[in-house]
């Protein structure tokens, strides 16, 4: 029989022998993974930090997917591992991307990260990364096209060693896990490793981002924090969010709570791309634009179109909505001539509903307007696709 000391002895010789077991199963997966990448991506290694077309990118990623997933037998899951019998999430992307000649951070938290901007799942083209997790990012994986993925997926950090490997290598619907968080574009990667240059496709979408950056920037200067003012029809209110407006796109906290991002996604999508201001020419009335419309609604548009007629002597409808035609004059009118005029018209409309309740938001609201024409008179640009904002 073994007393009680000579049992401790053994078990701390067993748990220090499956250490070192485990320490050398990762040494040997790691030279064996170099061995087979150098191997399966001798032709990219040769063009890393050379510049590529982004669909060569695009085409190498999913040959690069599809080799691991033809293997046979096909890899597992095992945490913390990169291969080549064994992945988990981010180990499968980073070895995929890396073979392509792009480097990511390990771990998937790291590379949602990597690129400034999140990608909508209608945004996602094939190669891209897409990401989960219900609070923190926890999960990646590789955008096939189609509402597909392929993952290194049914495993978690118990799925510590081979003996208790997981699932591994697979091919999913995009919407099986339900906690999306979003994506990031191969061709942001591309460009940030120095291995693509920027398409004026993308030149574009840059210029917008970076245009509705600063308009967001304007707009919470001017509406502010939490606010729940009992003359306020909005009721409660953060970041100039009102509680019904967040609570359509879903948001079931306590307003006090609403973060910066929330009321962003609102406002990028509810007044900016939903009133096509991404697709206005001039910073200057994009800007003008959304501001109004973010106070008053409709009346936004409404009175850009009241303004566009009385300048051009026109007949566009005044409906409130900002389509080709609308589109069209405010691309062909002089900025300054616009401007000057459709302010006067938003003081006039300040004047024409400072009654009741609303009198005492007149002098912040004239002064909003005024905010809003010192804030134009720093920009110094005219057309999206030019750096407009100084900074």
């Amino acid at each position: 029989m073994v007393n009680k000391n000579n049992m401790d002895i053994l078990i701390d010789v067993l748990d220090s022998a499956d250490k070192k077991n485990l320490q050398n199963f990762k040494k040997n997966e790691t030279k064996t993974e170099n061995s087979i990448i150098k191997k399966e991506s001798e032709i990219s290694s040769k063009t890393e930090n050379k510049e590529k077309s982004i669909e060569e990118l695009r085409k190498d990623v999913l040959e690069n997917a599809q080799k691991i997933y033809n293997r046979n037998p096909r890899p597992k899951y095992v945490w913390e591992s990169q291969g080549p019998n064994y992945y988990d999430c981010s180990g499968f992307s980073q070895s995929i991307y890396k073979n392509a000649g792009l480097k990511i951070p390990r771990v998937s938290s790291e590379q949602s990260k990597f690129t400034s901007k999140t990608l909508k799942k209608s945004e996602l083209k094939p190669g891209d990364l897409v990401f989960y997790g219900k609070d923190e990012v926890n999960h990646v994986a590789v955008y096939m096209g189609d509402g597909k993925i392929m993952e290194s997926g049914g495993g978690n950090s118990r799925n510590n060693t081979p003996a208790k490997a997981g699932v591994g290598i697979r091919i999913r619907n995009i919407d099986a896990r339900k906690d999306f968080k979003g994506g990031i574009s191969l061709e942001d990667v591309a460009i940030k490793n120095k291995v693509v240059s920027k398409t004026e496709e993308h030149k574009t979408i840059q210029n917008n981002d970076r245009r509705f950056e600063e308009i967001f920037k304007y707009l919470l200067k001017v509406e502010g924090g939490y606010s729940n003012d009992k003359n306020d029809s909005g009721g409660k209110t953060k970041y100039g969010i009102t509680e019904r407006e967040a609570r359509s796109h879903g948001y079931k906290g306590d307003m006090r709570n609403l973060s910066l991002d929330f009321a962003k996604k609102i406002y990028e999508e509810d007044y900016y791309k939903k009133n096509q201001l991404d697709k206005v020419e001039n910073d200057k009335i994009a800007l003008s634009i959304c501001d109004f419309s973010v106070n008053s609604g409709s009346y936004g548009v409404r009175k850009a179109q009241e303004t566009l007629n009385k300048i051009n002597g026109t007949n566009l409808k005044v409906d409130g909505v900002l389509g080709e035609k609308t589109l069209e004059a405010l691309n062909e009118i002089n900025p300054e001539t616009f401007l000057k005029e459709y302010h006067n018209s938003q003081r006039k409309y300040y004047n024409s509903i400072a009654y009741g309740k609303n009198k005492v938001f007149l002098k912040g609201w004239q002064n909003r307007v005024s905010t809003k024409e010192n804030t134009i008179r720093n920009m110094n640009t005219v057309k999206n696709n030019s750096q407009s904002f100084t900074r």
